[in-house]
């Protein structure tokens, strides 16, 4: 691979940017997982006062606990995705790219990203079960951004076999000169 592929800016850029939000996700879940022993804890009065004012049940406690655990999910699959995206980012910098360890790579950045959107479909369901308009209208924007993300899932295994099958022709190639 010549050099100046090497060192690519956009590929630079890319593996900066792709570094800085894994560690913002792990940062989020880390700040999530705070708020949920809060919320579980010393705000516990504080959430049931809050919820019996929105004229919620007290089984709502219990949901809202159970987003919060979504979430810190949510936020390590993000920072997982983002750690995978790093790697096959400075693979291609590296100027070898077609390797199966890429092709597994994007197979689990796809499986990630069904799981991702498992949460998000759940914790669309805790905010429509609260009820009211702005509840229902994120459940449905959540709903929407699926369709997306099923779009991306489908991309990533996608490329994913493409790597594998290129990786494949590569170690052909190599085994018959």
């Amino acid at each position: 691979m010549p050099q100046a592929l090497r060192r690519d800016p956009l590929l630079a850029f890319a593996q900066f940017l792709v570094g800085a939000l894994a560690g913002l996700f792990a940062f989020g879940g880390i700040m999530v997982a705070i708020g949920l022993g809060a919320v579980a804890t010393v705000q516990r009065n504080y959430v049931f006062a809050k919820l019996a004012a929105a004229g919620v049940s007290e089984a709502g406690y219990g949901a809202v606990l159970f987003a919060l655990v979504l979430i810190i999910m949510l936020m390590a699959l993000g920072a997982f995705f983002m750690r995978e995206l790093f790697r096959l980012v400075g693979s291609v910098e590296e100027g070898d790219p077609f390797r199966p360890f890429n092709a597994d790579r994007l197979r689990r950045m796809g499986w990630t990203t069904v799981a991702s959107q498992l949460i998000l479909f759940a914790l669309a369901a805790i905010a429509h079960s609260f009820g009211g308009y702005r509840q229902a209208l994120l459940a449905e924007d959540a709903m929407l951004a699926g369709f997306s993300a099923l779009l991306l899932t489908l991309i990533l295994f996608i490329l994913a076999r493409v790597f594998r099958v290129g990786a494949e022709m590569r170690s052909e190639l190599e085994g018959t000169v």
